[in-house]
C-alpha cells in the first residue's frame, strides 16, 4: 500500500516539475517539523510507527537546533534569576 502511495506522489511531483521527491521524503519532513515545533522525540516515534527511537532520530534532522534552543532557554532562565535575585542584593549591599 505504501509503495502505491509512493509511486503516486512521485508521479504527481514529477508533473509539477519537482524531481527526486518521494512519499518517503514526507516522513522526513514530518519528523523535522515535529522537532521544529517542539514535539518530543517519543511522540514523533509513535506517530511515525517506529519500534526503535534510533530510527526516528535519523529521520529528524533538526536535533542540533533543538539542543541549541534548550541551551538558550536555560541560559535565559538563569540570567533571569540573576537579574531578579542578585541585583536587589547588590543594591542593598551598596546602601549600607
Amino acid at each position: 500500500m505504501v509503495n502505491r502511495y509512493s509511486k503516486h506522489f512521485s508521479a504527481l511531483f514529477k508533473q509539477l516539475g519537482i524531481d527526486n521527491f518521494t512519499f518517503h521524503n514526507l516522513r522526513h519532513s514530518f519528523a523535522s517539523m515535529q522537532s521544529d515545533t517542539g514535539a518530543d522525540i517519543v511522540t514523533t516515534k509513535e506517530l511515525l510507527g517506529h519500534s526503535d527511537i534510533t530510527t526516528t532520530m535519523r529521520y529528524s534532522h533538526k536535533q542540533i537546533d533543538v539542543k541549541r534552543n534548550a541551551i538558550e532557554r536555560i541560559t535565559d532562565h538563569i540570567l533571569g534569576i540573576d537579574k531578579n535575585r542578585v541585583l536587589p542584593l547588590v543594591a542593598q549591599a551598596g546602601t549600607t
